[in-house]
């Protein structure tokens, strides 16, 4: 990895092209059926570049009816883990639901596993998502996805 610190921007198509050539050098669990270049008219998505390279990316839906972003992959490329890109990636995605007046950022870990509330599987995400500030949601007594809310706006008055 180069020795200046990751930049972060919107994905350009260039960018989106750029990432499904190189895929493959990604954790992520089935690289091949990954197609952002097709989904950048109704998805979002930010990078993390050093040097020439992509090295991460978090892509979003919006869901305009929920008030809600929601997380379809957050991805570093191999060899770039416990670095903080993953949370200025996550940072930018908060920012800009703020921005942009949404209520929620939703999002499933593991690719949408769901886990059983009693047996929890601690996955090297989960600790990640909760130090982000986002909770636990649970759908039909499972946690099924994890919620991060967009801080209202506070209105500061002078005492009179």
């Amino acid at each position: 990895m180069a020795s200046d610190k990751p930049k972060i921007k919107r994905a350009s198509i260039s960018d989106l092209k750029e990432i499904e050539i190189n895929i493959h050098n990604f954790n992520m669990p089935s690289p091949r059926n990954y197609k952002l270049v097709k989904h950048a008219n109704h998805e979002i998505t930010f990078i993390a570049w050093s040097g020439k390279q992509i090295i991460g990316f978090i892509s979003m839906v919006p869901k305009a009816s929920e008030k809600t972003l929601e997380v379809v992959g957050l991805y570093l490329k191999t060899g770039h883990d416990d670095q903080g890109i993953g949370t200025r990636l996550t940072n930018m995605a908060k920012a800009f639901a703020k921005r942009e007046k949404y209520g929620f950022i939703k999002l499933y870990p593991g690719g949408g596993v769901v886990v059983r509330r009693n047996k929890l599987v601690e996955k090297k995400s989960h600790p990640f998502y909760d130090k982000m500030g986002f909770r636990w949601g649970v759908h039909r007594e499972r946690i099924s996805h994890y919620l991060w809310e967009v801080p209202k706006r506070k209105i500061f008055r002078k005492k009179p």
